[in-house]
């Protein structure tokens, strides 16, 4: 596989149903959730959605849209408020790996109930099952649209095995800092990410 190439969808505000998620994920898991989606011109499968998934975070985009997101969701975490610079710093260190692991459709909506209901939160703030499920639908149909099945699910988390001992130690004093990415089967060419940025 040669080097994919992403672009950004057209700008497109945050459907209501997406930023309520977010932002209960942010007061549950007390963090910085936000939403990115990319086209990318090779097709996303099973077997290639890590080798994508690395190039995607390598790329200016992903910078781009990351620091866009926190403006957009008026976190300015990446950048300052009053500043169109961003931050001297890189977002992912040198050599950051992902480990990547499938989730089936039934996975990846129990993974967004976990961050609602069962996620480390340290200020007690997990949401009731009622009120966190039909956080999760109206979530899930935005983001999927009806054609759900056809989307392909993965479980995203930092790569440990070759983390420095500081940044590990880091990871488990907040709780493991996890995403979880939809990509959508060969039949579509986009990719979506919701990633949960720890304290």
């Amino acid at each position: 596989m040669g080097s994919p190439r992403f672009s950004a969808p057209p700008p497109n505000p945050e459907p209501p149903a997406v930023d309520a998620f977010l932002s209960a994920v942010d007061s549950a898991m007390n963090s910085n959730t936000l939403l990115l989606t990319a086209d990318c011109d090779a097709l996303v499968t099973a077997g290639n959605r890590r080798a994508v998934l690395h190039a995607f975070l390598r790329s200016a985009l992903f910078e781009r849209l990351m620091r866009a997101a926190d403006a957009r969701r008026n976190w300015y975490v990446l950048a300052d408020a009053y500043d169109s610079e961003p931050f001297e710093r890189p977002l992912l260190r040198e050599g950051f790996r992902a480990a990547v692991s499938p989730l089936d459709r039934a996975g990846f909506l129990a993974r967004l109930r976990w961050m609602l209901c069962e996620a480390y939160s340290p200020y007690g703030h997990h949401y009731p099952a009622a009120d966190a499920e039909r956080l999760v639908c109206d979530f899930a149909r935005e983001l999927l649209g009806e054609d759900g099945p056809a989307w392909s699910f993965a479980a995203v988390s930092p790569d440990t095995s070759c983390a420095p001992p500081a940044t590990t130690a880091a990871r488990s004093r907040c709780g493991r800092s996890t995403s979880t990415a939809a990509n959508p089967t060969p039949s579509r060419s986009s990719t979506a990410a919701a990633a949960s940025i720890c304290c």
